[in-house]
């Protein structure tokens, strides 16, 4: 069983020449699938890494709403037991001239929209409650000042 030298140096080749173009979709094939499992393994990570930034986008999603409602409790419990008349009236007026301008940045928007064609964002792709907002007095200080100037 050795290799016959003198037929391939005649040139004679009894062999097809199939064999040739076997040997070479053998490589690109192997090519071929070494592609596809990489391009598979990436695209597999890449539904895992969103899996798991979506998991950590629903706690903090989750963390922010629990935070909205202490505050809401806070706020709640100090205008009904420790806040002035003047403190409530006043955390009244802000609350309102807030509301008008909410209701003009809303109108605004929509004008824009009409106009140019732009997509509404909305608060609740966001997991928010439009009504619930975070209302500590810090926060009212600043917008008072705000409005003073």
């Amino acid at each position: 069983m050795s290799f016959d030298y003198s037929k391939n140096k005649q040139g004679h080749n009894s062999d097809s020449f199939w064999t040739s173009y076997s040997d070479l979709f053998l490589g690109l094939s192997t090519i071929f699938l070494l592609l596809y499992v990489t391009s598979s393994l990436r695209t597999g990570t890449d539904a895992i890494k969103q899996q798991v930034d979506n998991r950590k986008l629903a706690m903090e999603n989750e963390e922010l709403k629990s935070q909205l409602k202490m505050y809401e409790a806070v706020k709640q419990n100090y205008m009904e037991k420790e806040a002035t008349k003047s403190e409530a009236q006043e955390y009244q007026e802000l609350m309102d001239k807030l509301t008008l301008l909410e209701e003009d940045a809303k109108d605004e928007r929509d004008k824009l929209a009409k106009e140019k064609h732009f997509e509404k964002p909305s608060l609740d792709n966001f997991g928010v409650d439009q009504k619930e907002k975070p209302q500590d007095f810090s926060w009212l200080k600043k917008v008072k000042k705000l409005i003073k100037k």
